[in-house]
């Protein structure tokens, strides 16, 4: 029994389903790819590298290009800030939450930053999900002509 646990992957996760999952593949293979390349090159200048960091924009760059389908410049540095917006305000303590004459204030403002970061998620979503329709769009028209 233990040996089969441990033995599950990802796909045995998944069920059936494993196009999900080497759907992604390439997306995965491009920045290993991208990630060797700088790494090579840094190396070559004879450059300091913070491979740790490297490493980590590589994931997040990965995880966010699976997500969202946006490459790097194309709006996933807004997502990254976005995101980043979200943490901070989960972090910061509200002064409201705590003293019950405030409960109605928005002493520190903390409403409108999450509103602000609403927004910028729903200007991105809007976008994710408009160039989808158009992809679609662009299907429908192709399996059209050709049938």
């Amino acid at each position: 029994m233990a040996d089969s646990v441990c033995s599950w992957n990802t796909r045995d996760f998944l069920g059936s389903s494993t196009l999900t999952v080497d759907a992604f593949c390439p997306i995965q293979r491009e920045e290993r790819l991208r990630l060797v390349a700088l790494l090579r090159d840094k190396t070559a200048a004879r450059e300091i590298i913070n491979v740790s960091e490297k490493l980590h924009k590589a994931s997040n760059n990965g995880i966010i290009r699976m997500v969202t389908g946006m490459r790097e410049g194309g709006g996933v540095d807004e997502a990254k800030e976005l995101v980043k917006g979200v943490v901070e305000t989960i972090q910061t303590f509200n002064l409201s939450d705590f003293v019950w004459v405030l409960r109605g204030v928005d002493v520190q403002g903390i409403k409108g930053r999450i509103d602000d970061v609403y927004r910028g998620f729903d200007e991105i979503l809007e976008r994710i999900i408009g160039r989808e329709e158009e992809e679609n769009i662009k299907g429908f028209i192709i399996v059209s002509i050709v049938a």
